[in-house]
């Protein structure tokens, strides 16, 4: 079992295997910005995109429960995601392939953009990332979602498994699904994210460069500015389902609830950047 804890870089971390905490609070927050932008869908009828949230959240309330863990202190609750006996038991076949793409998905939005630091994703299908040629767009077979990330503006390619069991056929599949070959001929990261639910809850993360030979120190600052707009654009994007959402409730129904980063002498980890202010030990100023 792994015990190694997540390194502090949000960057690519080296092979291994790493226990990671988080929060289910993240968990939802990946689930309503990952795939495709429905903006365009929801502008003039705002209400749908409270649908659109239930309909991403709720499947993983339902088919995910908490367990505890057996430690050397004894057993440790809510330290385990485990698939829950709906899951198991009560679904059929079609529904659990459905959610297995569903939650591949949530959690390899999670994974890249939380423990990595990558910006916002883009749905592959629906745009082209920066570099890629025309014939992208008529592309059959492209990876899942695809992203810019902050530090060093390289674009991220990201192809999601999800399933009961992580088998390696599917994981095969998703190798060549990123080998993107001469669609993209602009340095990226290709990472492959595969969600398991046999038992619990796991990942396997596997990470390949491909850089093509080519060389960006000449990048100016036009450039640096433009990668800039684009990922608080993205940003921007990542969060309308949400905006409309809060847009058609009624005004008496709207409430806020402070967030804060945790405190570091609290020992939560990088990867859980929002707490529950009402949680802290730190008396709030009236």
């Amino acid at each position: 079992m792994a015990r190694q804890s997540w390194p502090a870089s949000s960057s690519v971390p080296p092979d291994g295997d790493y226990l990671v905490t988080t929060t289910w609070r993240a968990l939802l927050d990946a689930t309503t910005t990952v795939g495709r932008d429905i903006t365009p869908w929801v502008a003039s009828v705002p209400r749908l995109a409270r649908r659109e949230i239930m309909a991403r959240r709720y499947p993983l309330s339902a088919y995910l429960v908490r367990d505890s863990v057996q430690t050397d202190q004894g057993p440790q609750p809510g330290r385990k995601i485990i698939p829950s006996a709906v899951y198991s038991h009560g679904t059929e076949s079609s529904t659990r392939t459905a959610f297995g793409y569903h939650i591949g998905m949530t959690m390899a939005e999670w994974a890249c953009r939380t423990l990595m630091g990558l910006g916002p994703t883009t749905h592959a299908e629906s745009a082209a990332p920066p570099g890629a040629t025309p014939g992208w767009e008529k592309s059959s077979s492209l990876p899942d979602l695809f992203g810019t990330h902050p530090a060093d503006s390289e674009v991220w390619l990201v192809e999601a498994k999800g399933g009961r069991w992580l088998r390696t056929p599917s994981r095969l599949k998703g190798a060549k699904q990123l080998d993107v070959g001469t669609l993209l001929p602009a340095p990226h990261h290709k990472v492959l994210c595969g969600t398991s639910l046999e038992q619990r809850l796991f990942m396997v993360i596997d990470v390949e460069s491909e850089d093509h030979g080519a060389d960006n120190s000449g990048a100016g600052t036009d450039d640096q500015a433009q990668d800039s707009d684009e990922m608080l654009l993205g940003l921007a994007r990542a969060r309308m389902m949400t905006y409309f959402t809060l847009a058609s409730l009624p005004p008496a129904l709207l409430r806020v609830t402070p967030v804060g980063r945790p405190e570091a002498r609290q020992g939560l980890q990088h990867s859980d950047p929002l707490r529950l202010l009402e949680r802290d030990s730190v008396s709030l100023p009236s």
